[in-house]
């Protein structure tokens, strides 16, 4: 472990943004000619603590007695366990220092914090960052490693905003037409399925991918009779039908299946499931009921 004596700032990140921290990390160092113990940053290679995974105390103390703490808040930081152990521990020491990675709102942020006191990661940012830095340094930046570092940290930036719209785009929940076409042709393509529902009995490399144990599959007639006379499949039923749980229930094959979702069934087995109640077969939008889940094939 590192003495506590040596190390003047702390970096308080979360594993999402520790491609940001290491380039902070550099930045501060190189431009400043710090030693590597000088900075301790859990993420960054050279800037860890030693002995595996510190204890919160170890963390806690180094909080308390660094003479910066910069806080790289975004809203992974805000959603972390561990990162707002860290905040409790620095939020009202005079050595905490706000940088957002993202846009942070009140809603993730802990009441803790203002967020006047934050400041964007970005040109503005780090000019405020290299007034404190100077301040509790005591010596001058090196202009030309700072400016050139700099452009790496903001090239980092503008990579993570990108990927966070990314996320947003892929993520944002369908409308309502949207879920209405995906489960009409998810309901056609169960109700004309000509391929054959097997289960594998071993791990088997088939058209549809790997497939393992117990895996529900659905192949074409030929190679499903080949797989199965390999002793890799188990036939079903030629016959498959759509279906909506009515409550969660245990099924063989699927396993645990939730209440609300659409799943495909061998006949055989729809029927059993039908006639208990626990199921209801679906031929189209209209027999679906509200609660209905996506994708859960």
């Amino acid at each position: 472990m590192l003495p506590s004596n040596k190390a003047v700032i702390f970096i308080s990140l979360c594993s999402a943004n520790k491609a940001i921290a290491s380039s902070l990390c550099d930045l501060i160092q190189s431009s400043y000619h710090l030693n590597a113990e000088e900075i301790i940053c859990t993420s960054a290679q050279g800037h860890g603590l030693n002995n595996g995974a510190p204890s919160y105390i170890t963390i806690k103390t180094h909080i308390e007695n660094s003479k910066l703490v910069i806080y790289l808040f975004s809203k992974d930081f805000c959603h972390s366990e561990d990162c707002l152990y860290e905040i409790a521990w620095g939020f009202n020491l005079p050595s905490a220092f706000y940088l957002h990675v993202d846009d942070v709102t009140s809603q993730h942020k802990p009441h803790c914090v203002s967020l006047s006191s934050m400041n964007n990661l970005d040109k503005l940012g780090l000019t405020e960052l290299r007034i404190r830095l100077k301040s509790i340094l005591s010596k001058d930046v090196d202009e030309r490693i700072w400016a050139s570092k700099e452009d790496k940290i903001l090239e980092e930036i503008e990579k993570e905003k990108s990927k966070s719209t990314l996320n947003e785009i892929f993520t944002k929940p369908p409308t309502i037409f949207e879920q209405e076409k995906t489960l009409t042709r998810l309901i056609d393509d169960i109700n004309n399925h000509t391929e054959l529902c097997c289960i594998c009995v071993d791990k088997v490399h088939t058209s549809c991918g790997t497939k393992r144990k117990n895996d529900f599959v659905f192949l074409p007639e030929e190679e499903a009779e080949i797989q199965n006379k390999r002793g890799t499949l188990h036939l079903l039923n030629k016959k498959i039908v759509a279906c909506q749980v009515l409550e969660n229930c245990e099924v063989p094959v699927h396993g645990l299946v939730i209440k609300g979702n659409i799943y495909p069934f061998a006949d055989v087995m729809a029927k059993r499931l039908i006639e208990i109640g626990k199921i209801k077969k679906i031929d189209g939008i209209r027999d679906l009921q509200t609660s209905t889940k996506l994708f859960a094939m």
